[in-house]
């Protein structure tokens, strides 16, 4: 991620709070920058507008992974109530 890059996004971001594509780009840019927790803060705050899309809530799920909250990134995915898939072809 450039400084550059980001810096727009939060220039953006500062004008017009509630744009909602500035959020899932800057979180999807502090992914792609190993930055999980501010991508995990941004995505989070993404989500809490209005007509979110179940997309950021994958890409959530991957910095909350690689941060060790598996938890969280199940829950970020809707698969925390689902069982575990099986590991073996024993039919």
């Amino acid at each position: 991620m450039t400084t550059s890059r980001k810096e727009a996004l939060l220039q953006l971001l500062r004008h017009d709070p509630s744009d909602r594509t500035s959020h899932y780009m800057l979180g999807n840019e502090y992914f792609k920058a190993q930055k999980y927790s501010e991508a995990v803060q941004t995505l989070r705050r993404y989500l809490q507008l209005p007509d979110n899309e179940r997309a950021a809530y994958r890409l959530l799920a991957q910095p909350l992974e690689r941060l060790g909250d598996l938890d969280g990134a199940r829950r970020a995915t809707g698969t925390a109530s689902r069982p575990p898939r099986a590991t073996g072809t024993n039919a």
